[in-house]
């Protein structure tokens, strides 16, 4: 039964769509379509009413106007709406502005960290952009085996993320690439089709999600991605929708990732919480520091009660008068004083979330000894060396039996450039804790470095040992969410 709205009306073709249903359209999916796009919308409608059996676009309309607006929905619309229209090394500038210093950068900061690259192709369509990130990471990742990649490539057309996970390509998705694509990253099929190296499919998974309506990041086991891209998608939604994504974009990011949208949806009016940059001639947008959520308690509080670390000194704060208080009485007792959140514990929630910059502003200079190992972990997180040298060596002033923030210290130590050094740090690790597995692989990776084969090996022999006797989804500790069994490919992809 279709609603009466449409059912009275004797006009048909694109001059039959009513207002009511471009605001219906506008509010449930975000899409905007002046007039000059209307046969293409109701083309689009032509090919719902087909899918569900209804007679015409009108019918469509009031199909889907008379019913709660679901994902299944979402999928429907955007199967017969998406343009769809996408191939690899699209829009090469932004591609060479990832190749050539985003990426580099990123590699840089975390090869002696986590080795840890999460990165987001939000409306994929066919996933040839997704499959390219893979590729660019590849060419710059000689020993991308031994790295947690995790490239998502999002779409919310089933059809288009069916194509993106065969990783099947005709010839026209290769359009002005060069040979070196196909012939290095891909394999002929009997059709005389193009199939993704298998080497690149561990990089890459394909989700469903409605970039308007479903909750950010699309993978629960990333908490935040270092790279977004989300290229000429934007200018499909009306300009609510758009800086309600823009908006959800950012707070999937990491404090000082990289958002990169398409070269004509550039523009400073919705990119608030961003700084826009340039470089390579490419405008992007990396993310600043967000305002304090809501739940964050007054500063001044932690200043004027938490004890200083060793050597920092702060001035003394204002005093704050005592509020006043109705005298409590039979009838109305007092009420409970609430709950206290200590500020170390703030802290370590910001730094599970990948906010660095946040755990840095909550913390400021007075850290107390449960914080000194949370500042130095989020100031090396942000590429902040001498920063996070410095708290690492405070916290380990006042406490030199913890392993782990001798293993911290080598993580540090070794990506200034310090070889050394690190490997010192990590001795010291290992000899408070002789079953620390991380500090042994690091240690048999760092030796290796220094040509120091034959123990390089007994320190990995050490760690495969450590691991067979653990259950492979243990996380680790110290490892930012490793599991043992991602540990053990690593392992195994070591020289």
């Amino acid at each position: 039964m279709t609603s009466s709205l449409f059912a009275s009306s004797s006009a048909s073709g694109p001059a039959a769509i009513p207002e009511a249903f471009l605001q219906w359209l506008g509010r449930s999916t975000g899409l905007s379509y002046p007039t000059s796009r209307y046969d293409e919308l109701w083309r689009g409608l032509a090919g719902v009413a087909h899918e569900l059996g209804l007679a015409d676009a009108q019918a469509a309309m009031g199909w889907l106007m008379t019913r709660p607006y679901t994902h299944a929905h979402a999928e429907l619309l955007a199967s017969h709406l998406s343009v769809g229209e996408t191939w690899f090394l699209r829009e090469t500038p932004t591609l060479d502005l990832l190749e050539q210093r985003l990426l580099p950068e990123l590699i840089e900061r975390r090869r002696n960290l986590d080795r840890t690259l999460r990165i987001w192709s939000a409306g994929c369509c066919s996933g040839e952009e997704a499959w390219t990130l893979a590729i660019l990471i590849s060419r710059l990742l000689p020993d991308a085996p031994s790295w947690r990649i995790s490239v998502v490539g999002s779409d919310i057309v089933p059809r288009f993320l069916e194509r993106a996970r065969n990783g099947v390509y005709r010839e026209w998705s290769f359009r002005g690439t060069p040979p070196w694509l196909r012939q290095r990253w891909f394999q002929t099929t009997p059709a005389g089709q193009f199939c993704v190296a298998e080497s690149l499919r561990p990089m890459v998974q394909f989700v469903s999600i409605d970039l308007l309506n479903d909750p950010f990041p699309p993978i629960s086991n990333i908490p935040a991605f270092d790279i977004i891209l989300c290229r000429n998608v934007l200018m499909y939604f009306e300009p609510a929708a758009m800086q309600r994504i823009v908006d959800k974009l950012r707070d999937a990011l990491i404090d000082g990732g990289v958002l990169l949208t398409g070269l004509s949806e550039t523009g400073r009016q919705r990119f608030a919480g961003f700084n826009q940059e340039t470089a390579l001639d490419v405008s992007f947008y990396r993310k600043g520091l967000p305002p304090a959520p809501a739940w964050m308690p007054d500063m001044s509080i932690f200043a004027a009660a938490a004890p200083a670390a060793a050597g920092v000194t702060s001035p003394p704060a204002a005093p704050v008068p005592a509020p006043h208080l109705p005298r409590p009485s039979a009838l109305h007792p007092p009420a409970p004083a609430p709950a206290v959140i200590a500020r170390h514990e703030i802290a370590q929630g910001l730094l599970d979330e990948h906010r660095y910059a946040q755990v840095i502003t909550l913390i400021g200079e007075t850290p107390t000894a449960d914080e000194l190992p949370l500042l130095a972990r989020a100031h090396a997180n942000m590429g902040q060396l001498a920063q996070a040298a410095r708290w690492c060596q405070q916290a380990i002033e006042r406490d030199k039996t913890d392993a782990s923030l001798r293993y911290l210290a080598a993580v540090i130590t070794s990506e200034q450039g310090d070889l050394e050094g690190a490997i010192q740090a990590l001795r010291q690790a290992l000899f408070l804790q002789g079953d620390f597995v991380l500090a042994h692989y690091l240690l048999g990776t760092l030796l290796a470095r220094a040509g120091q084969g034959a123990a390089a090996a007994r320190q990995l022999n050490v760690t495969a040992s450590l691991l067979a006797g653990m259950r492979d989804e243990y996380l680790l500790p110290e490892s930012d969410g490793m599991t043992v069994a991602q540990l053990r490919q690593m392992l195994q992809a070591s020289p």
